[in-house]
């Protein structure tokens, strides 16, 4: 640790812009590619890192500087995943700084991830517990949580169909330019989906106009709803938590492992098999083992 520390205290520091500034202009050039919520999400994780650096000249950032702005965000009280994805992108901005050549070290090489203490596990949402959850909401957040709970998709996915996607015979055609995995998706929509949709619109048109913008504003309203109907895991309630709850039921269901794949759009069966695997309920548990 030392001699990595005395490498880059070696370095001669350069007349340059500020950290802030660089900081800055890094947003501009990369969020260009970035979704309106991820462009949200990294400023204002940006801004932490501007109001402890941000007049510090770029080259004259240490890797003490990276370990108290580090330190400042691991204080115990956020996951290793939240840390990481701090840490994530401020590596990610630090490549891009040295690849236009407006720094001549790295100082966050010194700093590995931080390791987690084991997996969360989420548990299913029980169809009744659904049913409370679905009364609390607004029409046009109600639309599209039948949709989700019914096809699996991720909400980024779902923010994006437009009409003309949707076939007349209901069958959703997703570009491989809209999905995380840079391919086409094709799913053949339940006719009660369909049915739930209503009139169609301009073939331009969001199929989900009224939904929040961000992640994070759909979580909030999802675990409101979750407190106003009485459940006591409404703080783990969130969007993608429907998903692992369809992927649960389709495989109760006896939909063979890789149609589930298929419909749900995995890349890979073992990512569908280890992150979206989740317990069953109390209740189920027993019944099964009351059989034997």
């Amino acid at each position: 640790m030392f001699e990595v520390l005395r490498r880059h205290e070696c370095v001669p520091p350069r007349q340059g812009n500020t950290f802030a500034e660089c900081v800055d202009r890094w947003l501009a050039f990369k969020g260009r590619n970035w979704e309106p919520g991820t462009l949200l999400q990294v400023g204002v994780i940006a801004r932490r890192w501007k109001e402890r650096l941000g007049a510090i000249r770029l080259d004259e950032v240490r890797p003490l500087d990276v370990q108290g702005l580090y330190e400042e965000r691991d204080d115990g009280t956020r996951a290793p995943a939240t840390v990481n994805l701090d840490r994530r992108y401020f590596r990610a901005f630090w490549k891009w700084a040295l690849e236009r050549e407006l720094a001549e070290h790295n100082p966050t090489a010194a700093w590995p991830r931080k390791r987690g203490g084991g997996k969360r596990v989420y548990l299913q949402i029980p169809r009744e517990d659904q049913e409370l959850i679905e009364r609390q909401l607004k029409p046009r957040y109600l639309r599209w949580l039948l949709f989700i709970v019914a096809t699996g998709l991720r909400q980024g996915e779902s923010r994006k169909i437009i009409w003309r996607w949707i076939s007349v015979a209901g069958v959703l055609q997703f570009p491989w330019e809209a999905r995380k995995q840079k391919r086409e998706h094709r799913m053949a929509l339940p006719r009660r989906v369909v049915e739930a949709l209503g009139p169609r619109g301009a073939e331009e048109d969001l199929v989900f106009p009224d939904i929040p913008k961000t992640r994070q504003s759909l979580n909030r309203v999802l675990k409101r709803a979750g407190r106003k109907a009485g459940l006591d895991y409404w703080r783990t309630i969130s969007s993608h938590q429907f998903r692992r709850t369809w992927y649960g039921r389709m495989r109760r269901a006896g939909t063979p492992t890789e149609a589930c794949q298929n419909i749900g759009g995995w890349k890979s069966r073992s990512i569908m098999e280890t992150h979206y695997w989740s317990p069953i309920s109390d209740e189920e548990c027993r019944s099964y083992l009351e059989r034997i």
